[in-house]
């Protein structure tokens, strides 16, 4: 904007009257009037430039209870500013005025120049994108000016043409304006918005002949690494790496590897945020929280939620964190006081444990394990531990499947499994036996947000663990599960 202001002067004295004029001879009359009306377009298409910008920044980053009211408002000043500019603008503008007018954005803009009649086109159609329920016009003014724009229109106007059509839900038509986007000049928002799509069309009828889930998952991965690629330092690139990551383990591939790329990306996005001390992401931080309380990392989910909150009063935050506060309180509780059963009746439950062996296990080292303690872990040897269920502590469709448990030395913990199908499910019962190979021993509390602490053994593979002295079939596991939107698009998130 600044190198638009500075070049005014130039624009003013750049009309076909002065261009043709010496400096010894006088200006016809005509001149001045000619030159001031350059002079008033010139101003009101900055203005119309920027209220267009800053509409768009409403839509992204502004996160108020009256967002809706803000936004409405800063598109109807960037209307405006607009239509004043396509009113002012000159019917024989100068040779030099497209190339003056073009903003400076080379990542997005590519080598071509502006024509002022079909930039407004496109700032008046992006500003109507803005809204949350856009206009019907905005995919004619869009259309309209990547039909005229000379060449391969820049990919600003691509990428604001296919999220027209994202939001309309014309998946097919966004994809190919955002691949003509990238064609244009490789940019990250439109491989931002690559990755959003293609995860949103897995499944889908718009999705191309041939291209199954696992392989639209897989390119929308791939779009958002692109787009990391263009700059290491954007934090919304991260971001979309992230949920490509998250979602591409929740739908498909179920593999702890995809999940951790995704909560790596996340934690890279969120140090970017914090360290350029700009606008932050409220759905960064809401879906960091998700996974997190999905690994049952409750101090870290809670931190998220509520940074979350702050941000953006209109998500769904406090219910998670009041279901981690009672579930800590709950667990810890249970932990400590060992489920409330008697003594006697604990001894009794464990007496078979204190006898127990470890049945022939076939997995890919012969080297047997030995049974322990809780007390004994964590070890650096080949352990297992066996453990008494002393009751199931949630519901067991919910990822993952809780139970309290009692080892040999009536030490009580929380069993969490995850994977765990229904058929499974119900083969573990109070009373019954569970036998961990390596298991790992983690404290689980609310961290300095406080609300309970207990000690608990995860289970991230149930091929991992005996049920009642039995291998569980392969055929018998289930896969991740989580509420999927949280992970898809919905244009505001990407607006990333």
């Amino acid at each position: 904007m600044a190198a638009l202001e500075e070049n005014m002067s130039a624009l003013s004295n750049a009309s076909p009257s002065s261009s043709s004029s010496s400096s010894s001879t006088p200006k016809p009359a005509s001149s001045s009037s000619s030159s001031s009306s350059l002079s008033s377009f010139v101003t009101s298409y900055l203005s119309a430039s920027k209220l267009s910008s800053e509409a768009s920044g409403v839509s992204k980053y502004y996160f108020g209870a009256d967002k809706e009211a803000a936004l409405g408002s800063a598109v109807d000043k960037a209307l405006a500013a607009i239509d004043l500019a396509t009113s002012l603008l000159p019917a024989d503008p100068p040779p030099s005025l497209p190339s003056l007018l073009s903003p400076a954005e080379p990542e997005t803009e590519g080598p071509f120049p502006h024509p002022p009649s079909t930039h407004l086109l496109y700032l008046k159609g992006s500003a109507l994108v803005s809204l949350s329920a856009p206009s019907p016009d905005a995919e004619a003014l869009l259309t309209k000016a990547v039909k005229l724009y000379p060449g391969l229109a820049p990919a600003s106007y691509w990428n604001a043409l296919g999220e027209c059509f994202f939001v309309q839900g014309k998946h097919a038509e966004a994809r190919g304006c955002f691949e003509s986007g990238v064609r244009s000049a490789p940019n990250k928002l439109g491989y931002q918005q690559l990755s959003m799509l293609l995860r949103s069309m897995a499944g889908s009828p718009d999705a191309a002949e041939g291209e199954g889930p696992v392989r639209l998952f897989e390119e929308s991965i791939s779009r958002a690494k692109s787009g990391v690629s263009l700059d290491l330092s954007d934090s919304d690139s991260w971001y979309v790496l992230g949920n490509a990551h998250v979602a591409s383990f929740f739908a498909v591939t179920h593999s702890p590897a995809d999940l951790q790329k995704g909560l790596k990306a996340y934690n890279r996005a969120a140090e970017i945020a914090l360290e350029a001390d700009g606008q932050l992401n409220p759905d960064l931080f809401f879906n960091r929280g998700k996974v997190r309380k999905y690994l049952e990392d409750f101090g870290g989910a809670l931190e998220d939620f509520g940074r979350a909150r702050d941000l953006d009063p209109t998500l769904p935050a406090a219910g998670p964190i009041g279901e981690i506060r009672s579930w800590l309180a709950r667990a810890s509780d249970l932990v400590a006081r060992k489920g409330r059963v008697k003594p006697k009746r604990l001894t009794t439950m464990t007496k078979p444990l204190l006898s127990a062996t470890l049945p022939p296990v076939s997995d890919a080292s012969s080297t047997p394990h030995s049974l322990v303690a809780i007390s004994d872990l964590p070890s650096e040897e080949r352990v297992a531990v066996a453990l008494r269920i002393v009751m199931p502590l949630g519901d067991a469709s919910i990822t993952p499947a809780t139970y309290l448990a009692v080892d040999r030395e009536e030490t009580c913990v929380v069993l969490s499994v995850y994977h765990l199908s229904a058929e499974l499910c119900a083969k573990i019962t109070e009373k019954g036996t569970v036998t961990v190979l390596a298991p790992t021993l983690k404290t689980m509390s609310g961290g300095a947000a406080g609300g309970g602490e207990y000690k608990g053994v995860q289970v991230g593979d149930p091929k991992t663990m005996l049920v009642n002295g039995r291998m569980p079939e392969v055929g018998k596991l289930a896969p991740a599960t989580v509420k999927m939107e949280t992970f898809g698009l919905k244009s505001s998130e990407d607006k990333e």
